[in-house]
């Protein structure tokens, strides 16, 4: 049962994406007080090598992360809040994300050129589902050749 004010990491990936590097983040850190769609993590690599998933961008990366393993709420949902921290070494021109399947939404993710910065993308939106299963999260970001997207924690919390 899922309950509600509780981080859940997602247990599936549509189209391939290796989920376990996405269930863990730096041993000690602690998630920012502010909330802000992306926070720049200031030295989230000293002394920690990130076990996160690397996909090489010659070809958009679209997936769509799910549950399986809950079969109900222990409340009804309002709201989710969506939890990634991610790195990139461009500026994509086109993010793509929809949260259990409401209307898709234009989304800004943040990027540098030498791809060293890690940001923390956070953003609670209102959500109408009756079942975990109806719990998504898509992404697609587009492609840019030689340019990689990284992402070593990937989140949702229900209220």
């Amino acid at each position: 049962m899922m309950e509600l004010g509780k981080w859940y990491t997602f247990e599936l990936s549509d189209n391939g994406t290796d989920i376990l590097p996405l269930k863990d983040y730096k041993p000690g850190f602690v998630f920012p007080a502010s909330y802000g769609t992306n926070i720049k993590l200031e030295n989230y690599e000293n002394n920690y090598v990130p076990n996160a998933f690397e996909y090489p961008k010659k070809t958009p990366f679209e997936d769509t992360f799910r549950f399986n393993s809950f079969a109900d709420f222990n409340s009804k949902p309002n709201s989710a809040t969506i939890r990634m921290i991610y790195k990139l070494d461009y500026i994509p021109q086109s993010v793509t994300m929809n949260m259990a399947e409401n209307k898709l939404e234009h989304a800004v993710l943040i990027g540098n050129n030498n791809g060293k910065d890690w940001y923390l993308y956070s953003e609670t939106i209102t959500i109408n589902i009756i079942d975990p299963s109806d719990l998504t999260f898509y992404l697609k970001i587009d492609k840019q050749n030689g340019k990689n997207f990284d992402i070593d924690y990937l989140a949702v919390r229900l209220d």
